[in-house]
């Protein structure tokens, strides 16, 4: 396998030389397919070798290398990712450690992707980034994203003495985001998402990969929150008795996960007391992320805005003496849709606003 992957043919970047005019028509007819059975070659090695490499818990450049040349598309590189989730029902990977197979599954298929530059800019959105390109290659892309999706939620096949491997769970959301999935494009649909995104509410997870993994799968499948009303509630309850123990050097990744969560459901639903919704907002205060604070008591207070208020401020596209956070809340609060302001009004407002870079803020 080695041998293969350290072929010249197969290391280079550079595209085959445009043949001389005396190559001969036969030479010309036989280049894709040897080209195929390369890479085909080189796909299946590498697979190999970083089988081979996953009982060591330490990197070296032989696996970035390895990685590297396990695919240079994205189907390539979720084929490889389907190979390696195959082979923890063979007693090779009785050894195997779990962080390193975390890390390769992610690297494995996030290296044709943007996801690639995720850990240059984790503050700037990262995997989040993630698109499926065109309709057309979203629709060739969308099977065996879904097998793949269904591959990283089930069981781990192996009946070893180890500790069960699975991948990187942001490894969900590049195949959910590059492949445009569906509840339907993955076996056993809703539900079996569902299942799994419980399962991740139920186990202790930093609170940044929950917001990253969980929320973020919950807005691709567009699932509510009230299919797991008992996790949320559960996991809000956790981080509200936490609440004074926020580590701020950890740029508040508590604060931010705490408000992103509640404002999936108004503030009847998730039936907090006055005493935690003060504690809440006297935390905010002091802390240094304003925007939270706006956020939060936006949520809080969806009707500081009246119904002819929000209608204006939609019309005019303006937000003076308000802010987004505010306007999103009271929209929903009072239950306005394009019928109420016009059938070209909202999408006028939202194309304005998308154009400046407050609305990002």
């Amino acid at each position: 396998a080695l041998q293969v992957l350290r072929c010249a043919e197969i290391r280079s970047d550079r595209p085959p030389r445009s043949p001389r005019s005396g190559a001969s028509c036969s030479e010309e007819k036989d280049r894709p397919t040897k080209a195929a059975a390369l890479n085909a070659w080189r796909a299946f090695a590498s697979t190999l070798v970083l089988a081979s490499l996953l009982n060591d818990s330490t990197l070296d450049e032989e696996t970035y290398w390895t990685v590297r040349a396990s695919g240079q598309t994205f189907r390539e590189g979720v084929a490889c990712l389907r190979r390696l989730m195959a082979l923890r029902a063979s007693p090779v990977s009785s050894d195997w450690d779990l962080g390193r197979f975390k890390r390769i599954t992610y690297d494995v298929l996030c290296q044709n992707t943007s996801a690639r530059a995720e850990r240059r800019r984790e503050n700037h959105g990262g995997a989040l980034l993630l698109h499926a390109g065109t309709p057309s290659q979203a629709s060739r892309r969308a099977p065996m994203a879904g097998m793949a999706f269904a591959d990283c939620i089930g069981p781990d096949p192996g009946h070893f003495h180890r500790r069960p491997l699975y991948p990187n769970q942001k490894c969900l959301v590049v195949l959910a985001r590059c492949g445009a999935l569906s509840c339907q494009d993955i076996p056993g649909g809703e539900e079996a998402v569902l299942a799994h995104l419980r399962r991740l509410f139920r186990r202790t997870r930093r609170y940044h990969d929950i917001q990253g993994v969980e929320l973020a799968l919950l807005d691709h499948f567009q699932l509510d929150l009230s299919q797991m009303e008992s996790e949320a509630k559960e996991l809000a309850q956790v981080l509200l008795s936490e609440i004074g123990n926020v580590d701020y050097q950890e740029f508040g990744a508590q604060l931010q996960l705490l408000v992103a969560l509640l404002r999936r459901k108004a503030c009847d639903w998730w039936q907090l007391s006055q005493e935690q919704l003060s504690a809440m907002h006297g935390v905010l205060k002091l802390s240094r992320r304003p925007q939270l604070h706006v956020e939060f008591d936006a949520w809080a207070h969806p009707w500081k805005l009246s119904r002819e208020e929000v209608m204006n401020c939609i019309q005019k596209c303006t937000i003076k003496g308000t802010s987004y956070a505010q306007i999103l809340c009271s929209l929903e609060h009072w239950q306005l849709t394009s019928c109420h302001l016009g059938p070209s009004v909202a999408l006028h407002c939202a194309v304005a606003w998308l154009k400046t870079r407050q609305a990002f803020g």
